[in-house]
């Protein structure tokens, strides 16, 4: 498989934070275990539609690993050098009190060979038609704009749209 930074038409990004809810932001360094990127939970704290119409809100918990070392990237690399990493990804409705179900696994195998200043994340990257959309995914679309013209050689930037 060829590796490129380059986004593909099918690429998608998701947006996942170690917060649940907006309004649990304040509390996020408390909860949040920094040390340790595979510590931690991630959750899309706004909804997203997928491809049919449905509203759902997602959440990815990292297996259990045996890295060591005192930066979590570091954490990570070693993590990966006794093995693979999986991640699982699982979806619910945006209803209050619906649970969550597998939806995906992600394996991570090895360090991509890629110049990391050339990796562009865009959360309304929807190639496999996952949309963000809400109040506070609608909120970002001035900032990654402004953040995309920023970047050197950065294209004119696109303007986009969330539906509410």
């Amino acid at each position: 498989m060829d590796i490129s930074a380059d986004p593909d038409p099918e690429d998608q990004d998701l947006l996942l934070a170690t917060i649940r809810n907006p309004w649990t932001t304040l509390l996020a360094p408390l909860s949040t275990r920094q040390h340790d990127y595979l510590a931690n939970d991630y959750f899309g704290v706004s909804p997203f539609e997928v491809r049919g119409g449905a509203r759902v809100k997602f959440r990815l918990r990292p297996s259990a690993v045996a890295g060591s070392g005192d930066a979590r990237a570091t954490r990570l690399v070693e993590s990966l050098a006794h093995g693979t990493i999986t991640l699982r990804l699982d979806v619910r409705a945006d209803r209050l009190g619906t649970k969550y179900s597998g939806c995906a696994e992600i394996v991570l195998v090895e360090r991509a060979a890629l110049n990391d200043d050339s990796l562009r994340f865009d959360p309304f990257r929807s190639g496999r038609g996952v949309r963000p959309v809400g109040l506070v995914h609608n909120a970002r679309v001035a900032t990654y704009a402004l953040s995309r013209r920023s970047w050197p050689g950065a294209p004119a930037a696109r303007t986009r749209s969330v539906t509410t």
